[in-house]
């Protein structure tokens, strides 16, 4: 048997790629409408829409715990149903326009004392 083909030639060196993520939050990317209007489009299709329901069918809501579940086992369960959804909520409101608001600063205006009746 000829084990030449297994040997390997010298260290093999592993080089880490870095990629640049993007930094948009979702407030910034629904604010803005050429990215709603291509998570509209995409969001609108058949096909992903049946993608979406296919992920909301494996949500852990669908789990069942067992009737002896620590009070731990069931609010763990509750996180990650609660972040399921919300993941799913996030996917959805990408193809919603929503505009940012700017900040309001508060103008306080001094006091003025009541006006005193006289009878």
């Amino acid at each position: 048997m000829n084990l030449r083909f297994w040997k390997l030639k010298g260290p093999q060196v592993i080089e880490v790629v870095r990629r640049s993520s993007v930094k948009l939050r979702l407030a910034e990317w629904r604010s803005d409408p050429n990215l709603v209007n291509d998570a509209a489009r995409i969001v609108g299709s058949e096909s992903f829409q049946c993608m979406l329901d296919v992920l909301k069918n494996e949500s852990p809501a669908n789990l069942c715990l067992p009737l002896d579940a620590t009070m731990e086992a069931r609010s763990n369960l509750q996180c990650r149903i609660e972040g399921y959804a919300m993941a799913l909520a996030n996917i959805e409101a990408m193809a919603k326009v929503q505009k940012q608001y700017d900040t309001l600063v508060p103008e306080f205006a001094p006091e003025e004392p009541p006006e005193q009746q006289t009878a």
